[in-house]
């Protein structure tokens, strides 16, 4: 027989869940990608236009914003669509690296709080292992496109970013098979486009960006149409 969790556990994986429901990070995380790309490209072409130069910038300061301001940029959005509808809870252990969730122990109501506290601590540390190594996988992605001449490279780094995908989301029940499918169709495409060696990063991260985009379009527009809006 399964052993019954705990409620601060329980009340944990509630709040892992509901920081993805709804697709905003997928959608903020995609559009960095998106921006770092455009600002490359961009800067690459050598103009001297002010609209040019003036895109390159805002590309620039929207994905420094993003990227130093995830948690709250994502925050402020979830205090504007998601919490209306669906009610707020607290942000989840990995967005606050201040409070682990072995401190919760004071928290805890009996003896079993107690006690299975460092299961809490336990499962904190392996999403953190499983998240940090897609992230790991994705800039050894990003490097070996921007350094390895042949195409097929663009290829592998692509399906080894949808594999890694798949391996941290599938213990969670959250996988978004766009991504698992997505980040290969982009390295086939760069593969058989024989994207030039100068505008591969670009490219990978655009389409990288504009899959993960696309996900959390998905995502988002399911959440909407299962929680309208209440009226006044």
């Amino acid at each position: 027989m399964p052993r019954p969790q705990t409620t601060v556990l329980d009340a944990e994986q509630r709040s892992w869940s509901y920081w993805f429901v709804d697709g905003l990070p997928n959608l903020i995380g995609g559009l960095a990608c998106v921006c770092i790309a455009c600002a490359l490209y961009l800067a690459r072409q050598h103009s001297h236009r002010p609209l040019v130069i003036g895109v390159v910038i805002i590309s620039l300061l929207l994905y420094g914003v993003i990227l130093f301001r995830m948690q709250q940029t994502v925050e402020w959005l979830k205090a504007r669509v998601t919490y209306p509808r669906t009610g707020y809870t607290a942000p989840p252990y990995f967005t606050d690296d201040t409070t682990l969730p072995v401190q919760l122990t004071t928290l805890a109501l009996n003896e079993r709080e107690v006690r299975n506290s460092a299961e809490i601590a336990r499962r904190y540390e392996d999403r953190n292992r499983r998240y940090g190594f897609v992230a790991g996988v994705f800039v050894a992605a990003v490097v070996f496109v921007w350094f390895v001449h042949s195409n097929w490279i663009c290829l592998a780094a692509g399906a080894i970013l949808g594999a890694a995908t798949w391996f941290a989301t599938r213990k969670n029940g959250r996988t978004s098979w766009i991504e698992v499918a997505g980040f290969p169709f982009v390295g086939y495409v760069m593969m058989i486009v024989r994207t030039g060696l100068e505008e591969r990063l670009g490219a990978f991260l655009l389409g990288s960006g504009l899959v993960l985009m696309l996900s959390g379009a998905l995502l988002f527009l399911q959440y909407l149409r299962r929680n309208p809006a209440a009226h006044a």
